[in-house]
This record gives C-alpha cells, sequence and structure tokens, in this order.
C-alpha cells in the first residue's frame, strides 16, 4: 500500500467520523426531513428542513474548510436558484470536536 492510499484512507476516515458528529448535533434539533449524503456525493453533505420555520438548510462538512472552486461555483449557482435556503457549512479546527459552523448564507 502506498502512502498517498494510506492518507487516502486517513482523510476519508476522519472526514466520515467528522461528518458523523455534526450529524449527531443535528439530529438533536429534531428536524421534519434529515438526508445525509455520505462520501460527498452531492452539493450537499446534509440536508434537513427545520421545525420551527419549515426552511431546508444544506450543510457541507469539511475538515479542512477548503471548498475547491467548481464546488464552490456550483454553491453559488445553487444559492442564485433558491434563495429561500440557507445554506451552511461547518470546518474543523484543531480545538474544536464537533467543529465550527460558518453561515454562508
Amino acid at each position: 500500500m502506498t502512502l498517498k492510499q494510506i492518507t487516502g484512507k486517513n482523510n476519508h476516515k476522519n472526514g466520515h467520523s467528522f461528518e458523523q458528529k455534526i450529524l449527531a448535533k443535528v439530529k438533536k434539533t429534531k428536524p421534519l426531513c434529515l438526508i445525509h449524503s455520505s462520501g460527498s456525493r452531492g452539493l450537499f453533505d446534509i440536508i434537513l428542513q427545520r421545525k420551527k420555520d419549515k426552511k431546508w438548510v444544506g450543510i457541507v462538512c469539511r475538515t479542512n474548510g477548503y471548498i475547491p472552486p467548481s464546488e464552490r461555483n456550483a454553491l453559488y449557482e445553487y444559492m442564485q436558484e433558491s434563495p429561500n435556503t440557507i445554506v451552511m457549512m461547518y470546518y474543523k479546527i484543531s480545538h474544536c470536536k464537533t467543529g465550527k459552523m460558518m453561515l454562508i448564507k
């Protein structure tokens, strides 16, 4: 196994673990609807509908806070087309276990 393969597996494991922590935090809010798309298959990692105002929230989880330009552009286009959807990003910082939340819109 090469160093790149080992690093890739560690990145995946860390990312999955971080997503699970954010998902557990989100579940405590008891949303009306909750969708988890593991493995970064879609634009958002977690999508939920809030109970209080029935707004949809798209959450992007990143352990390093980096969003590639193509993904940033896709998020920007999505926000232009869906102005009533709230987009959030969680990123991991060294002294915080569950991550810091940044409201994109």
